[in-house]
């Protein structure tokens, strides 16, 4: 899950140091906090999973033209958005170094 703490492992607490830790609430925050990192993980992974839209919401007005008269261009731009990406990605990376060839 990838928490920067792994909480607390109640099998090794005393039987009273774990009382005193459900007691305190300590136990349900815990249980909480990895709840809601599991929800957000998983809210994350299916933004980046599902289908992109290729029309144009009705709430932006209807061209008249058909309801997929966006789908083109909206791949379009989405295509030139993800190659501008790749050549930024590749423009970060570091340059290789070649060894000079010694039988020359």
């Amino acid at each position: 899950m990838a928490l920067r703490n792994n909480g607390i492992d109640q099998r090794y607490l005393s039987k009273k140091d774990r009382s005193d830790w459900q007691q305190s609430g300590g136990a349900s925050r815990q249980e909480q906090a990895k709840s809601k990192v599991r929800a957000w993980k998983g809210a994350v992974a299916w933004e980046e999973n599902r289908d992109k839209r290729t029309t144009l919401p009705k709430s932006l007005g209807k061209s008249h033209t058909g309801d997929f008269a966006m789908g083109i261009q909206a791949q379009q731009m989405r295509l030139q958005d993800k190659s501008a990406e790749l050549q930024r990605s590749k423009q970060l990376r570091p340059e290789k170094y070649s060894t000079p060839d010694i039988y020359n």
